[in-house]
């Protein structure tokens, strides 16, 4: 379950506005106003979800990305203005969860949050230990829906890896 939200971004009016709506929608926001303070936060006070602007003084959204994967799982949103498809990329291959291009929607933002939420599912108790899923069996032919369409699929084994090294959920075989 995702309650507390770390926001970094140096849009001071912008991240006023995000809290008082995330606040509302029921999360407990703590705010950084550039990249070296929000790595200071995420420590202090470790978030379900980090929502995180690419521009920024002192480090770059990227760079806090990279550093908080190190040592962390926690799912990251990337919000920023940086809309080219190079830009989308390189903020998700620097292990971001998500894309979001300013200007965008509030609902839309909050979608996204939750929409991990479900992803994550009921996170275990700590010292209780969950073990990870049994990939998903590869056997016939599959229509591989978007966002699993690309090229970076792999069958190891009798699954597939994306190049993540994520199994993504696949829907029944289909015939080619």
């Amino acid at each position: 379950m995702i309650q507390r939200l770390l926001l970094v971004d140096d849009d001071a009016a912008l991240s006023s506005v995000l809290v008082s709506a995330l606040t509302e929608e029921g999360y407990q926001v703590t705010t950084a106003a550039n990249g070296l303070e929000g790595l200071k936060a995420f420590k202090a006070h470790p978030p379900d979800l980090v929502v995180l602007d690419v521009l920024m003084p002192e480090m770059d959204g990227l760079e806090v990305c990279r550093r908080i994967r190190a040592q962390s799982q926690v799912p990251i949103i990337f919000l920023t203005s940086r809309a080219e498809e190079v830009d989308r990329v390189t903020g998700l291959e620097s292990g971001a969860d998500d894309y979001l291009t300013k200007p965008f929607g509030l609902r839309e933002l909050c979608a996204r949050i939750r929409a991990i939420a479900r992803r994550l599912g009921p996170r275990p108790e700590p010292g209780e230990g969950a073990a990870a899923p049994a990939p998903a069996a590869f056997s016939g032919s599959y229509f591989i829906p978007a966002p699993w369409n690309c090229s970076g699929m792999t069958c190891i084994s009798g699954s597939l890896i994306d190049h993540c090294g994520i199994v993504p959920s696949l829907p029944g075989p289909r015939g080619l």
